[in-house]
């Protein structure tokens, strides 16, 4: 799905505040199944030069990595729990995306309707009456 301008900038402002929350890169999801499902289609490797620029643009995230790895997570916890996080964002935006279109599409349809019956002989007595 496509998502639109408004919705990529609350999607990245959304992922880009994961980054204050200490507490995601120290702990697993609390839904350990689907983190797991999820890190067994996830490639980290590909995400290289993505990891660089959100260290060298996040100051939170740059922060956490430098206080957390490798001490207390490792290099590839640290990253597969941000992207995990990031992930769930991106899909709680797509659903309330998509159901914004719905609900769209749906006023749409309903404002069509309307217009017909106002103009439709029964409508515009009916009208005439209230």
């Amino acid at each position: 799905m496509e998502l639109s301008f408004k919705v990529y900038l609350t999607l990245q402002a959304r992922i880009h505040s994961l980054a204050t929350n200490e507490d995601i890169f120290l702990h697993d999801p609390a839904d350990i199944e689907t983190y797991e499902a999820w890190i067994s289609k996830f490639d980290l490797e590909t995400k290289n030069a993505e990891m660089s620029n959100w260290l060298t643009n996040n100051p939170h995230l740059q922060l956490h990595y430098s206080q957390l790895v490798p001490d207390k997570v490792s290099h590839l916890v640290f990253w597969h729990r941000f992207y995990f996080q990031a992930h769930l964002i991106t899909l709680e935006e797509e659903t309330m995306a998509i159901q914004d279109a719905l609900e769209a599409k749906r006023n749409s349809k309903r404002r069509v309707v309307e217009e017909r019956n106002s103009e439709s002989p029964t409508g515009s007595h009916e009208s005439k009456l209230s």
